[in-house]
């Protein structure tokens, strides 16, 4: 009886050192897990590419203008279904000063497949091949289909992660908003 009453205590106590043990790790695990919407209120992550018809952006060049930066990929389907819906907004604001540029993620596509997607797409706004997710890593992406409003200052503004029926309404008023 007394092992018994024994093996229970230090089950128990075993028990509660482990949880204890959790309960302080996992603020860690969740503050190591960063995401685009960190960024919000900061200055956007500078950085330089090239678009697919050889033009080379700088953000930094960009100030002075409502920046959306779209992340996605043609292995993506929730991206097949929301870069119609960023393609609206670019035509939306093509008169404005916005700038729209995609940030395609894919490493196994050529640029021929990626602009044959694009033409199919209808999709006309500028791409950024990347790879090996340098832009990406910038904006702390994990998930796609991603948006990211920048301000005519450089400071991000909001984030949009995902697709959903009201993302051309979404993303067309929050950079409605800044202009």
């Amino acid at each position: 009886m007394h092992r018994r009453s024994f093996l229970r205590t230090g089950s128990l106590i075993g028990g509660l050192a482990a949880l204890l043990a959790m309960a302080c790790l996992l603020p860690t695990a969740w503050a190591g897990n960063p995401s685009p919407a960190d960024l919000i209120g900061q200055p956007a992550p500078l950085f330089t590419g090239k678009l697919m018809d050889g033009t080379v952006v700088n953000l930094e060049d960009l100030r002075g203008r409502v920046v959306v930066l779209d992340f996605w990929a043609t292995w993506c389907s929730y991206c097949r279904d929301a870069i119609p819906k960023v393609q609206a907004v670019a035509r939306r604001f093509e008169n404005s000063p916005v700038t729209l540029v995609g940030i395609n993620l894919d490493r196994d596509r050529t640029p021929e497949q990626i602009a044959e997607f694009l033409k199919r797409y209808g999709i006309s706004f500028g791409q950024i091949l990347d790879p090996d997710a340098h832009v990406k890593k910038k904006y702390l992406v994990r998930g796609i289909p991603c948006a990211v409003v920048i301000d005519k200052q450089g400071v991000v503004k909001s984030v949009h992660i995902g697709d959903d029926a009201e993302l051309e309404q979404k993303l067309g008023g929050q950079v409605a908003s800044l202009l």
